[in-house]
């Protein structure tokens, strides 16, 4: 039956062996298929809300994968985030939603690329949204 798992440890298992590689201590806290998505040799995904940030805003989180391990890169900007945290990566960036605002994050370095809160002339991500990325095209859509 194995080790129980441990909540907040990214484990590493050599698929063909079935063996453990590695676990690592994060901060990502995946409750929904794309609350932390890996891409490349990059782990993304939000930790848990900060209990002193009043408005419930999130940062997100890139881990860079190694056979060694996984080491935190770096911290986003926090956002506010509707009912969940979806992400997707394509192209080297991070796509987002949160509370009425859509924005991108540089893979690399974490920093926001661009960001959207203004939704007159198009349809806004609505409510716990649905995210997906269609060549460099946006997907998105309410619950």
């Amino acid at each position: 039956s194995g080790l129980p798992p441990t909540s907040g440890t990214l484990t590493c298992v050599d698929a063909a062996a079935g063996r453990q590689l590695w676990a690592v201590k994060t901060d990502i806290q995946a409750r929904a298929a794309n609350d932390a998505v890996v891409s490349g040799d990059w782990l993304v995904g939000a930790p848990p809300a900060d209990k002193a940030d009043k408005a419930g805003r999130r940062t997100y989180s890139g881990w860079r994968l190694t056979d060694a391990g996984a080491e935190k890169a770096w911290t986003t900007a926090p956002i506010a985030p509707d009912e969940n945290v979806p992400l997707a990566v394509s192209g080297g960036k991070v796509w987002v939603i949160g509370k009425g605002v859509v924005r991108v994050i540089d893979l690399a370095s974490g920093k926001t690329a661009a960001e959207r809160a203004d939704f007159a002339d198009i349809p806004a991500p609505g409510s716990n949204p649905w995210l997906g990325l269609f060549g460099d095209r946006v997907l998105f859509s309410p619950e």
